[in-house]
């Protein structure tokens, strides 16, 4: 089945479909910007557990749940899934895939009933159980909301990208309204240590600051989020 529906038009559907509380625009989904082409699976909405999805919005997760449902730079059609063993989701968590008497199936959990509508940058399967990247359990409550910046790299584990910033001396240009909103694309504590101890001692080195300025810049998108 084609149609000329662009594939953000069908995400905003599908979250929509999932929560009809909850709307996540576009703007608030950066990483559905550009052409695609995407992937989507979209959960039927009869078989939807409302109390999952509440679950996860409380937890402040609901938006990693729905990236979970989304494969980003590749249309995979119904037979590429049939031959395919693993995915990775938007959300940065895998999908495995399986084939049983015919259907395909994701995490041994939710199986296609629809498959193959082919929209102008991409293409979506409908499946029958709503997918779910890890157990809310094991991780914890997020109110990303009320962290300010430095507490929330803090609590995702990149503090040292954060001191490289300080260092730099570009947190003072980081809070002027006119940079404002700005996305990051962070360097993990673990990242950092694994470098070889030469570049390390180059990062923490003041006679580096204005290089490692122009270092730190290169991973900022200001006036964007």
């Amino acid at each position: 089945m084609t149609s000329t529906i662009n594939i953000s038009s069908s995400v905003v559907s599908f979250i929509n479909l999932v929560s009809p509380s909850v709307v996540i625009t576009m703007s608030d989904n950066p990483g559905l910007y550009g052409d695609g082409p995407y992937t989507i699976f979209v959960p039927l909405q009869e078989t939807n557990n409302e109390s999952t999805i509440n679950e996860w919005k409380r937890a402040g997760r609901l938006e990693h749940m729905v990236r979970y449902h989304i494969v980003s730079c590749e249309i995979l059609t119904l037979s590429d899934l049939k031959t395919t063993k693993s995915v990775v989701s938007v959300s940065g968590y895998s999908l495995e895939l399986s084939l049983k008497e015919g259907s395909v199936w994701i995490n041994n959990r939710s199986v296609v009933v629809k498959s193959d509508y082919t929209t102008s940058n991409g293409v979506i399967h409908h499946i029958d159980t709503l997918l779910t990247p890890y157990r809310l359990q094991d991780k914890p409550q997020l109110e990303s909301k009320t962290m300010n910046f430095s507490t929330a790299a803090t609590f995702y584990g990149y503090g040292r990208f954060y001191k490289l910033i300080e260092d730099a001396g570009l947190l003072p240009v980081l809070q002027m309204p006119i940079h404002q909103p700005f996305t990051i694309f962070w360097p993990t504590d673990k990242a950092l240590d694994s470098l070889p101890p030469e570049r390390r001692h180059w990062l923490v080195n003041p006679d580096h600051q204005d290089q490692l300025a122009a270092t730190v810049k290169a991973h900022i998108i200001r006036n964007s989020r």
